[in-house]
């Protein structure tokens, strides 16, 4: 499922994942969608750079759009609240994605038959 952007430049979702310290967490924030295309949520749960999560719309856009949708973590900063500034990337079941350093990376398996 791919989220696209209608009107508005933040929505109410919730995250969930696993935390630097292994431990799940469930969280309900605002996430923006900025002009290029990040999207940015802020988090109390402390994260580590590259870590996947899923993100989930709470006030569905559209049929189905409620569905959880993978991120990776693309990079980490802070706020004046004590909350971690988390910039995302949406993760795709098979393709491309483009890593930090340029180089494309496959985020699926070819499976062969045989």
């Amino acid at each position: 499922m791919k989220w696209t952007i209608t009107d508005q430049s933040s929505y109410l979702v919730e995250v969930s994942g696993w935390d630097r310290s292994e431990n799940f967490f469930v969280e309900s924030t605002m996430m923006e969608w900025a002009a290029e295309g990040s999207r940015k949520v802020n988090l109390r749960s402390a994260l580590r750079e590259g870590t996947m999560v899923f993100v989930r719309l709470c006030q569905p856009i559209s049929p189905n759009s409620n569905l959880p949708v993978a991120f990776q973590v693309k990079a980490i900063g802070s706020t004046c609240d004590s909350r971690a500034s988390i910039t995302l990337v949406q993760l795709h079941s098979c393709g491309q994605r483009q890593n930090s350093s340029s180089r494309s990376i496959s985020t699926c398996e070819e499976v062969s038959a045989g």
